[in-house]
Parts: structure tokens; sequence; C-alpha cells
């Protein structure tokens, strides 16, 4: 006779996730929209994390919930985490924890509605619907997984997989919604106001709305656009950081940067810096400044956000189309607009032949941890080594966040919208992005494994919703196409022409020669001197497509040669060095060398697209 005695589980692995992300990020307009959708998420997540451990949890990843909220604080703590607690009692923390963030959220939505019904003329039923909308958005999810006492961790794969499969058998609750309007912003629920099929009450109700909360008490740093009519929640997201978390609400506006202030950031700061030992450019600079602030403190607040010097100011004010825009649309500030176009005018004169004109694009730049599943249950780890804790690996993530936010954002006119464990979102100025993304990779601290990123670079005015989407996609086929260790890069012409290119981190067939995103830079910056001509790219692009009409003969040995041959001539051609200049021919004979091995050891698309991405970025998008 056997017996068998089946182990007592003592503890449990629960994972607990909150969304729906996109939902609370995709759906943004406006860069301050995504910063706040972000922000609140990480938030709501942290208060679940909270609950998990007054209930007796030991949060596993990330090791501990950091509760403090400020600007520079920002998203930090990730949506979906592990926590190891009793078996008798996860199911009800899990439970309470989902309670504990529905009410939170409830409260963060109230707060804004009750404030906005202080501007509102009674008994227009605008709010009919809020709670519907803002109830049915939220999903919180959970897997719970036996283990003994001290293999927690190895049960994190398995606590993922299930949680990957509830979420797939997603609860889609009845919404029937109403006769109003979809919202401007995403569409995703109906506007709030009244329920009327009148177009008319509609504009009246939110025009009298923008109106009144101009003159709200705190004064309203978020302000409502002229075509913009909101739902419940994207007006949770707009209302929500100066009512629910005073501490930001001061310096919010410091913080947050809008696309044309990202896409000119490094500009203004390279312009402000000469501007220091030149007194031309210094008075023209301040004749600038100096028409702007009397310009908009003759225009509504709405329009006069950000500040008024160089280094402050709303990066739209340096394009001449924002310009001409309020000159059209306010027709008695006409002639201090045309004071303001002329100063400017004198301000790119001079600014131009060294700087070239204000970009108008910018980047958004997604990074991402590669196997982080492996990496926290302790199946992937440095060569020769045991798996380290999750207390180590955890905090080694935290300080890494911290140096994104506090040296390396800086350093690259970058604005972090999250960083939440082993990823991460920045907007970054096209000038340094590449360089930026170098910085993240080099940072990143975790031995046991790699990071992989992908960068969208699209024009100020481009929907924000759909380069946010090019970026996850680029994200993927860094991880996907590349297998992983990768930059990807989408490159979004206004044109609406798309360029993809990107490579893995490590050297190229391991050739110390062939760091891709170093060779670049170099290029770009070769671009930007006009030591090259900007038209090689496409120079190469019209010459080859004769030489290589299909995939079949580009693979021949051959014509990979006489490809190769092509690029050199035109480089050669194309090459602009000063004369008597040694140090430059020999930059630019060096780098000929380095590319053509690149080209001999990629396929030549690939090798042409990255040469277009050096020359988009040179040119700061102008096309």
């Amino acid at each position: 006779m056997s017996v068998s005695i089946e182990k007592r589980q003592t503890v449990s692995l629960v994972i607990f996730g909150i969304g729906p992300v996109q939902d609370f990020i995709a759906g943004a307009r406006t860069a301050r929209d995504l910063w706040v959708g972000s922000f609140i998420l990480s938030h709501l997540a942290q208060t679940a994390g909270k609950s998990f451990e007054q209930t007796g949890g030991k949060l596993h990843y990330p090791a501990r919930v950091e509760m403090t909220v400020t600007p520079d604080f920002g998203a930090v703590f990730p949506n979906k985490f592990s926590v190891e607690i009793a078996a008798d009692k996860a199911v009800e923390a899990a439970r309470q924890a989902e309670v504990v963030v529905r009410s939170e959220w409830r409260n963060i939505s109230e707060t804004v509605r009750k404030f906005i019904q202080q501007s509102v003329v009674a008994g227009t039923g605008w709010d009919s619907g809020w709670e519907a909308q803002t109830e049915s958005l939220l999903e919180c999810y959970w897997s719970i997984v036996p283990a003994e006492t001290g293999e927690a961790r190895s049960k994190l794969e398995e606590a993922t997989s299930r949680l990957d499969g509830r979420k797939r058998l997603r609860d889609f609750a009845a919404y029937t919604g109403d006769r109003r309007e979809k919202d401007t912003i995403d569409g995703l629920f109906e506007q709030m106001g009244p329920i009327t099929n009148r177009r008319e009450d509609t504009r009246r109700f939110w025009e009298e709305l923008a109106s009144q909360l101009q003159l709200t008490r705190p004064r309203s740093l978020a302000q409502l656009g002229d075509f913009e009519r909101l739902s419940a929640i994207n007006l949770t997201k707009r209302y929500a950081p100066q009512l629910n978390f005073p501490a930001i609400r001061d310096e919010l506006t410091s913080v947050i940067n809008s696309t044309s202030d990202v896409a000119t950031a490094w500009w203004r700061h390279q312009v402000s810096q000469a501007a220091v030992d030149n007194q031309q450019l210094a008075q023209a600079v301040v004749d600038y400044q100096n028409a702007l602030s009397e310009l908009l403190n003759k225009l509504p607040e709405r329009v006069r956000e950000g500040g008024q010097t160089l280094s402050s100011m709303e990066g739209r004010f340096l394009y001449q189309e924002t310009l001409q825009e309020l000159s059209e649309q306010f027709a008695n500030s006409r002639p201090t607009v045309e004071r303001v176009q002329q100063k400017l005018r004198i301000l790119l004169r001079l600014t131009s032949p060294e700087f070239g004109p204000p970009p108008r694009y910018f980047g958004l730049l997604f990074v991402d941890g590669d196997r982080m599943g492996r990496v926290i249950s302790g199946q992937l780890t440095i060569p020769d080594q045991p798996a380290r804790p999750t207390l180590e690996i955890s905090r080694d993530l935290l300080n890494y966040a911290r140096t994104i936010r506090e040296k390396i954002a800086p350093q690259f006119g970058a604005t972090v919208i999250y960083t939440g464990g082993d990823d991460a979102l920045l907007m970054v100025p096209t000038a340094t992005a590449l360089a930026c993304a170098v910085a993240l990779h080099q940072q990143f601290p975790l031995k046991e494994t790699t990071v992989s990123m992908g960068l969208a670079l699209a024009h100020y005015k481009h929907p924000l919703q759909r380069a946010l989407s090019e970026g996850r996609v680029a994200e993927k086929r860094a991880k996907n196409n590349l297998d992983r260790n990768a930059l990807a890069i989408s490159v979004i012409k206004r044109s609406g022409e798309k360029v993809e290119a990107g490579s893995q981190w490590q050297p190229v067939a391991n050739d110390t020669d062939l760091e891709v995103f170093s060779l670049l830079i170099e290029l770009r910056d070769l671009f930007s001197q006009e030591y090259l001509s900007l038209k090689l790219p496409n120079r190469l692009r019209q010459e080859t497509a004769l030489l290589a009409p299909d995939e079949a003969e580009r693979a021949s040995g051959t014509l990979k040669e006489l490809l190769v041959s092509e690029f050199r001539r035109l480089y050669q051609r194309q090459s602009n060095p000063p004369k008597q200049d040694k140090v430059v021919e020999e930059r630019l004979k060096t780098l000929l060398e380095k590319l053509e091995k690149l080209a001999k050891a990629l396929s030549f698309k690939q090798f042409s697209d990255l040469l277009m991405v050096a020359a988009f970025l040179a040119r700061g998008g102008e096309e």
C-alpha cells in the first residue's frame, strides 16, 4: 500500500493588472492628455499595490510602492504588478484591491464632475450618462497561482500566462450610449452636454462652459479648445490634475510640453546658448520676445499658454503659419501680429545658417525590456551566476527610471511621459532622438537581458493617437522583426510617405566599425554641416531602383558589388568638404569605408532606408 501526500500550498502569487491602457493613453490628442492618462493609470495601480500591502501582501515586482505624487515623479508604477500573499487571503485581497481602485477612480471623476457643475446652467442634464461612462471604462484583472513558501517567484511565468488568458476573455458590459455625438478626441464615448439633436444647443453649451471655466477658482490650468466636446472620461483626464493632485497643479504646465515645444526644444536651447556670446543674435531674441509678449497680452488666456521667453514659450509661436492663423482669428490684433512676424523673420535670418529653421517634427520613443517575465521569474540570469533577488532587480529598474527623469531626459531636451518598471515613453526632439535612444540603451541596468525601442518621428500637427500607434508598431518590429535588442524607427512624413529602418544595438557582424546608430549620428552630422548633400539618399534610391528591380536580383553577390560601387560613386560626388580642410576630408573618407562595409553586410534596401532616416534627422523633418 502506498500513500501520496500532497504538499500544502501556503502562499499564492497574485498578478494584478489595471486597464485598458489604450483607452487611458492612446486616446490623447495633446501631450498633456497623454501624460495625465499615464499618470492616473499609474496612480490607480499604486493604490492597488498599497491595498495588497495593507492586507498582508508583499510586493514581488516591483519591490515597493512609491506613493509620492509630484511632477518629477510622474507615472512610474507599472499598471501590472505581482504580489506574494498567504493562500487563504489571496482571493479576498484581490477583490479588495479592485474595490479600492474603483473607489479611487470614482472619487477622481466625481471631483471633476462637481467642479464642472459649478459652471453649468442648472437643469441642462449635461452629465447624463457620466456614471455609465466612467464605470464601464476601468478594468481590473488578476490571476492567482498557489506556491510553496519561497517558491512564488518560479510561478511567475505560469501566473502571467493565466493572466493573459483571462484578459483575452474580456467582459464586455452592455453600453447603449445616447443620442449625443461622440467625443471629439477619441470617439470612444458620447460627449457630455444637453441630450438634443440640435447642434446649436451643443455649441452654445460648450462655449458657455469654456468661458465659465476660465473664471473659476482654482483657476483652470487646462482649457477647453474651441471645438472640443469631451466625454466624462476625457473631462476627467483634462481636469483631474488640478483638482485631485494639488501637489502637481502649480507646476504641471512647466513639466508637460506640447508637441511643438518638444519639436523646437533643442533648437531653442542652441539659439539661447549662442545668444550668450552673440550680441546681434541676443538683441534679435529680445526684440522677438518683447513683440510676442505684447501680442500674447492682447489675446485670450487660452491662447497664450506657456512662457514668453525663448526657452519657455510655446514652440508653435516660432512658426509663421501660427502667427498667420492668429492674424486671421484676431483681426483687431493684426498690426501687432505683423510686428511679431517681422521680428521673427529677423531672428530666423540670423539663426538659419547655423541652426536651420525651427523643426516641425518630434519623436515618440518607446522603451521596453526584453524577456522581462523570464528575468523576474529567475529563469534568465547573468551567465554563470545565480538568479538575483527580485528586490535587487526592482531597485535597479527604479534607479533607471530616476536616471531617465533626472539625467537623460534633461540632457536631450526630452519630455518623460512615463517610466514604469522596465518600460518608458519619452517625447524627444528629432535632433537628439538617436543620441537619447543610445543613452537609454547604454544606461539600461539589467545584465540578464537586453532592451528594445521603437521611435516614431511625426509632424507636430500629426494626430498624436496615430503617432503613438506607429511608435508601438515600431517597438514590436524591434522585438519581432529585428529579434530584440534593437531600435526600430518609423518616419511619418507630412507628405504621407513612411520610411522604416532599424537595427540591433550590437555591431553588425560583430564588427566594431559597424555600430549602426553611431554611424547614423555621424552621417546626420555631416548632412547637417552640408559636407554631404542631403540629396544623396534619394539619388541612391533612384539609381539603384533601376539596377535592382526585385529581391531575387538583390540577393546576387555580383549585383550587391554593383550597388555598393554605385553608392561609393554617389557618395564621392555628393561630398563637399571645405577646401584644404584635411580633417573633414578624413572624416568623409573614414565614414565612406565604414558605410561600404555596412552596405555589404545588410540588405541594400535596409541600408538605403538608414540613409534616408539620417537625412531626415539632419533636416529636422523639413521636406
